[in-house]
């Protein structure tokens, strides 16, 4: 009984494992976009095959990343507010140049 637990754990492994290695590229992808230092991207495993079929977003990322959430919170807010005054301020520099 032992031995067919090990060999049904063993091939659920190897059947996971491609899905995995789609879904790091994926988060590191994800991250690189959001301009995440890569740093900050010790995956953990566990949390990754219990939402392997997630999709990859803020909320995910939070949850299968192993670094503190409150720090990649931050960096994602920052470059938000970044993008958010730099689109600002070019609205204003058109508004003021009368387009």
């Amino acid at each position: 009984m032992q031995l067919q637990n090990w060999w049904t754990a063993d091939t659920k492994a190897e059947e996971l494992r491609p899905k995995i290695d789609e879904k790091k590229i994926e988060i590191r992808t994800w991250m690189e976009t959001n301009n995440v230092p890569p740093d900050i991207d010790k995956i953990r495993r566990s949390e990754l095959v219990k939402r392997i079929d997630h999709e990859v977003d803020v909320k995910f990322i939070c949850s299968v990343v192993a670094n503190d959430n409150a720090i990649i919170q931050r960096h994602i807010c920052m470059e938000t507010l970044i993008r958010v005054i730099a689109t600002e301020n070019s609205f204003l520099s058109l508004s003021r140049n009368g387009y």
